[in-house]
């Protein structure tokens, strides 16, 4: 799979183009009307077609009524509340919710965002292991995942088609602090581990944000900074098709 394009929007894109894609991963918001409306299969016959699901997240509209979820933080940023997965009725929520896109019939599996917030440490990752686990026998039939970061779920996911790196890309090893280039240098290494673990060639994708352009180079291990940046341009080979924002469609499929 060559091209990944994710879209968080609700415009919609020129059918006419969209038909013409192929050897294309395509992520979409399950608000998005070719999404609500049953159009996804109709604009991209020939693609892979995902939605998007926040394992870890939820927005305050869906909580309101529901007095059940456990909630653990908020994320500001994104408007978002962050969910207890320890607790049943909160973990129930979490799998219906996906299920519910995926019984939509037009997608091939589930985009999964926010898999970082239980990373952190070893009991963390059971917990969303186990979660994952769960949703995989409620649906009951084989669920394709795109992972969005998540390095210590790659290798137990037999069905993980192609793994996005938000903010992890070459460039930005020119301005990052020590300890993130410390992050993604071991990101980098473990990553090679995986892969060869699985024996499968899972793509890899990066994604930039328009924002990062204006950070400033630091002057520190350079030598490190440049090694680091080589590896990640070979490793990164495969291409984005999204645009300066992800609320803007590839500059082909705009009307």
């Amino acid at each position: 799979m060559e091209n990944l394009i994710i879209y968080y929007g609700m415009k919609v894109p020129k059918i006419e183009e969209t038909r013409k894609l192929s050897n294309t991963l395509v992520v979409l918001q399950s608000y998005h009307p070719i999404f609500a409306q049953n159009f996804y299969q109709s604009f991209f016959p020939n693609c892979n077609r995902y939605v998007y699901w926040n394992c870890s997240k939820v927005h305050l509209s869906e909580v309101i009524d529901n007095k059940d979820i456990a909630i653990l933080n908020t994320d500001p940023i994104w408007n978002t509340l962050i969910v207890d997965l320890k607790h049943k009725k909160t973990r129930e929520f979490i799998i219906q919710n996906a299920i519910s896109l995926l019984e939509s019939d037009q997608v091939e599996g589930l985009f999964v965002d926010d898999l970082d917030v239980w990373s952190n440490t070893p009991k963390d990752q059971v917990v969303l292991t186990q979660l994952i686990e769960e949703l995989k026998s409620t649906y009951g039939k084989p669920i394709n995942f795109i992972f969005n970061r998540g390095l210590p779920f790659w290798h137990k996911e037999k069905n993980l088609k192609a793994v996005l790196l938000e903010s992890v890309y070459p460039e930005k090893i020119e301005w990052v602090t020590v300890s993130e280039l410390d992050w993604i240098e071991n990101l980098m290494n473990l990553n090679l581990k995986v892969l060869e673990l699985n024996d499968v060639k899972v793509p890899l994708f990066s994604m930039k944000y328009f924002e990062d352009q204006n950070n400033i180079a630091q002057s520190d291990q350079m030598e490190r900074r440049l090694e680091l940046k080589n590896r990640l341009t070979e490793v990164f080979t495969n291409t984005i098709l999204t645009n300066k924002g992800i609320d803007l469609w590839p500059p082909t499929l705009q009307i």
